[in-house]
């Protein structure tokens, strides 16, 4: 209809506002949060489980009158459970009772009073670093504890577990290679106990409280409330700084860790030169457990701070914390240098504090760590012809919204018929051991036991494998190493199958050799059929009469495929036409049809595969899945119904095979006349080639 103004189809878009009508505010309707939910207080819970019980107390009181009442072993304190769910996955250990310090109320403390921070033993690491944040900007006078502190924390596990993770259970583990408690004691913390049964309160220094590998000063029936970090006077030229280096930048384990800490003093107001008044130098990764140097800590005591202090230092501190071939984590003289690195940097940084003028201006770079610039570019693209618009185009991948948005569907997403059955397999402990007996009883006494399954089950041949048929599906004799495949438990849910799985007991002969290495196998001359050679000449006369020769050895380890999503297999068996149906994670789908269809004994168009995607392989699930796949299709005919399986990432390692380490020997002589090279390759106990 005319309305006299410009139509919207023709006006610019400045006129298409007059289409609006204009308000001087945005009204909206502002809803208060629920006052019930802001008056909530958290209750205590008790949750009773088949095979363990589910405590969370809310108050210190209840905590003590839980572990009165279950003491040692009937009880387990958990926070995060970052650590006591390893144990019980990887362990196999077991806790009747778990209780939850999450929401109690005095484990959560974190303040400064007067001159000390009081950290509550149940503060998660995230508001550990928030709150050592807000003090660094007060600037607060703590002689560098909370920045050596949220220097550690940076680069501490990842955000996940700093979430949930706390300080109190980091400390608890006494963990060889924490990060954390080396600053700790570097800055003389002091831990709060309370003890269930006396109700006593007493404090100790965590610079006392570790005692060996795994072993603290503290009582079982102890719990750990506070940890109070007194802060230095402001007229002490008080230093404390933290170092770690590790194989990754973020979310990796340090090789070694370091916490420092001294006090200078001067003789007199007009003497230049600064001497030592106190020092604790404490280190992770270089022992046991968190180690410090005692001996050097006490004999650099009154010296002047030099550089010639610094590396009569470290001689004191490698004579006191050796390491060799044999110390656990390995690359002892990495290790050794990581330490005096440390110190130097230590000693630079407090040298540019006091700015003096006696070091190296070469040396200032490594005082402080290297904060680097945003970086930015430039990328000119020249124009492409019409007829080369693909060429540098980027592509979505077909089902790249369906895994980015988590609705992708792999096989563990399969739903399960109304009668699956779960499978849990029984792995070899012993490597090069004959199979004496095999007791089902305990495993037999799960509630949901269905059946066990063994090489005696095979309908057809249990010899397989996609290149030579050496290896067995289900071990009949000798278990060729460890984690080689003796059976699998089947059960009506999955919980049950591994819980059964874990109860199978079995009797073993150890036999002899025992081949670990490829030093070993050619020690004991085990090799896989007839030498592959490829000669030409007489490599060994031109050797011999060479002039100049080089020869050396090279080594290269073996690696992990590691794929996000380890082997999973579902298995459908029809019982009026002998076909099963195969929902496996694989890179091959021919070669579990063929070695399963002569594993049951039957023709291979009665074996159907299916591969919807796989989530990740590299190589790994070309041909290891295969043998695995086969058990569960034996099983499924056995039993009569769909039987599935799913592998925790601790078992898929186990049983499934690597990418070989292998051992080069190459001889060269001048102007390569000839040259010999000899190459052996571990290839465990098969001739597969993953």
């Amino acid at each position: 209809l005319p309305t006299g103004e410009p139509c919207a189809t023709t006006s610019t878009t400045l006129d298409k506002c007059i289409l609006f009508e204009k308000q001087d505010s945005i009204v909206s309707n502002h809803i208060d949060f629920p006052a019930k939910l802001q008056s909530y207080a958290p209750q205590s819970i008790h949750i009773r489980g088949s095979s363990m019980d589910w405590f969370r107390p809310t108050s210190l009181k209840e905590v003590l009158q839980l572990r009165r009442t279950y003491p040692g072993d009937a009880s387990k304190f958990v926070f995060g459970n970052t650590r006591v769910q390893m144990e019980r996955q990887m362990n196999v250990m077991k806790f009747p009772r778990l209780i939850a310090l999450t929401h109690v109320e005095e484990l959560q403390k974190l303040s400064r009073i007067h001159d000390t921070l009081c950290l509550g033993a149940g503060i998660t690491f995230s508001r550990l670093k928030s709150q050592l944040i807000e003090w660094v900007d007060d600037k607060i006078n703590d002689g560098g504890i909370c920045e050596a502190l949220l220097n550690q924390l940076r680069y501490f596990a990842s955000t996940q577990i700093r979430n949930v993770a706390s300080l109190g259970g980091n400390i608890i583990t006494a963990s060889p290679i924490s990060d954390i408690n080396p600053v700790l004691q570097a800055a003389n913390a002091i831990l709060e106990l309370h003890h269930a049964d006396t109700n006593v309160v007493r404090q100790i220094p965590l610079r006392d409280f570790f005692l060996g590998a795994r072993r603290i000063s503290m009582d079982e029936n102890e719990v750990l409330v506070t940890i109070h970090i007194p802060l230095p006077d402001s007229s002490v030229k008080y230093f404390l700084r933290s170092y770690k280096q590790a194989r990754r930048r973020d979310d990796s384990k340090g090789i070694v860790s370091a916490g420092f800490q001294v006090q200078l003093e001067q003789s007199n107001s007009s003497d230049s030169q600064w001497q030592v008044a106190f020092a604790c130098f404490s280190f992770g990764g270089m022992g046991s457990t968190t180690v410090m140097a005692k001996i050097a800590q006490q004999n650099i005591i009154g010296l002047p701070w030099t550089r010639s202090t610094m590396n009569k230092t470290c001689e004191w501190i490698l004579n006191e914390l050796p390491l060799d071939e044999t110390s656990l984590g390995g690359q002892p003289e990495y290790r050794r240098t990581l330490m005096q690195s440390f110190l130097f940097k230590f000693y630079t940084y407090i040298c540019c504090e006091l700015r003096q003028t006696t070091i190296d201006p070469t040396d200032n770079s490594i005082a402080y760590p290297y904060r680097r610039p945003i970086s930015h570019a430039q990328q000119t693209i020249p124009k492409c012809p019409q007829s080369q618009k693909v060429v540098g185009t980027s592509l979505l991948h077909q089902s790249g919204y369906l895994q980015a948005t988590g609705e992708a569907t792999y096989v563990d997403d399969i739903p399960s018929l109304t009668n699956t059955l779960h499978a849990a397999f029984v792995l070899s402990t012993k490597p090069n051991a004959r199979i004496k007996h095999i007791d089902i009883e305990a495993a037999s006494q799960v509630p949901g036991f269905v059946s066990f399954v063994t090489h005696t089950d095979v309908p057809g041949s249990n010899q397989t494998g996609p290149i030579v048929p050496d290896e067995e599906i289900f071990v009949s004799s000798v278990a060729p190493c460890i984690g080689a495949v003796i059976g699998l438990v089947v059960c009506e849910s999955e919980q049950a199958a591994y819980k059964a799985a874990n109860l199978v007991q079995i009797e073993y002969e150890l036999l002899t050799p025992t081949i670990l290495t490829i030093e070993d196998a050619i020690m004991h001359e085990s090799y896989f059929g007839n030498e592959i050679c490829l000669q030409q000449g007489d490599i060994d006369k031109s050797l011999a009469e060479a002039e100049h020769k080089v020869e050396g050895t090279l080594m290269i380890g073996g690696q992990e495929h590691f794929y996000l999503e380890p082997n999973c297999c579902m298995v459908i068996p029809s019982m009026d036409d002998n076909e099963i149906t195969m929902y496996l994670s694989t890179q091959s789908v021919s070669a579990p049809q063929e070695l399963t269809a002569r594993a049951l004994g039957r023709d291979i168009s009665r074996i159907k595969c299916h591969n919807k995607r796989v989530g990740g392989a590299f190589g790994g699930k070309e041909t290891r899945p295969i043998p695995l796949c086969i058990g569960i299709a034996v099983a499924a005919v056995k039993v009569g119904r769909p039987v599935r399986f799913n592998l925790d990432r601790h078992t898929d390692i186990s049983i499934t095979g690597h990418r070989h380490p292998y051992d080069f020997y190459v001889d060269f002589v001048c102007y390569t006349i000839a040259k010999g090279q000899s190459t052996t390759q571990n290839s465990c106990f098969s001739r597969e080639f993953c």
